[in-house]
């Protein structure tokens, strides 16, 4: 697992971080995605979907979460959690059974929804310092 602990200066390194990722994280995999406001969070998150060939949407911010889905590919659900103000709302949205889809998920701000979150969820912690990314890939 060390060598998706690494430091990032630039997209290139970003890209090959992502090459490293999805070497070793499966589907299903559900994946906590930590950092501060413009941290690389969505970034990173969009380099993993058009490394698998989607055309990345956007960030989920408005509508909570983006949906990723064709033939031969895994699916991808990519949340955005910044803006829930309750655990109803994801009660009301059905997130918990998103987390049952044979899927890659990826969760920013995923604080609220750890009520919710399964024993193997994976955190990745992205810290900037100085426009160096510190990239790091862990289980709970």
């Amino acid at each position: 697992m060390s060598s998706l602990n690494r430091e990032i200066h630039n997209l290139a390194e970003l890209q090959q971080w992502v090459d490293a990722f999805l070497m070793e994280v499966k589907t299903p995999s559900i994946i906590s995605v930590f950092g501060e406001m413009g941290a690389g969070k969505t970034t990173t998150i969009a380099m993993i979907c058009r490394s698998l060939g989607y055309n990345f949407a956007g960030s989920p911010t408005f509508a909570l979460v983006q949906e990723y889905r064709a033939d031969h590919k895994p699916t991808i659900f990519h949340f955005d959690l910044y803006r829930v103000q309750d655990i109803h709302e994801l009660i009301d949205m059905g997130f918990e059974e998103y987390l049952d889809q044979n899927a890659l998920i990826f969760i920013e701000w995923p604080q609220i929804a750890e009520p919710f979150l399964k024993e193997n969820t994976r955190n990745l912690r992205i810290t900037e310092t100085s426009g160096i990314r510190q990239m790091m890939l862990t289980m709970n």
